[in-house]
């Protein structure tokens, strides 16, 4: 008996667990190309409301660019190396 109430206990727990719906709120922008130079998306803004526009109809235009310097370095050693 006491294990038929444990079961029907946690399986009540489930179910009520499992029948809660829950909705993630939109917090995309309405304008994410908009705002000031510190909080906006882009570099260059929003165009004048152009890119805001072709978002919104389902075209964007991105240009990403990655620089990794690089460089040959000569140890020390390698010097005294040579002179021997």
């Amino acid at each position: 008996m006491k294990k038929f109430t444990i079961t029907m206990t946690v399986l009540a727990v489930l179910g009520i667990s499992l029948n809660i719906q829950v909705g993630a709120q939109d917090t995309t922008p309405k304008d994410p190309y908009a705002g000031d130079f510190w909080s906006r998306s882009t570099l260059t803004g929003d165009w004048g409301g152009l890119r805001n526009e072709w978002a919104q109809k389902g075209v964007t235009i991105d240009l990403n660019v990655t620089q990794i310097g690089q460089g040959v370095v000569r140890p020390r050693f390698l010097g005294a190396a040579r002179q021997a």
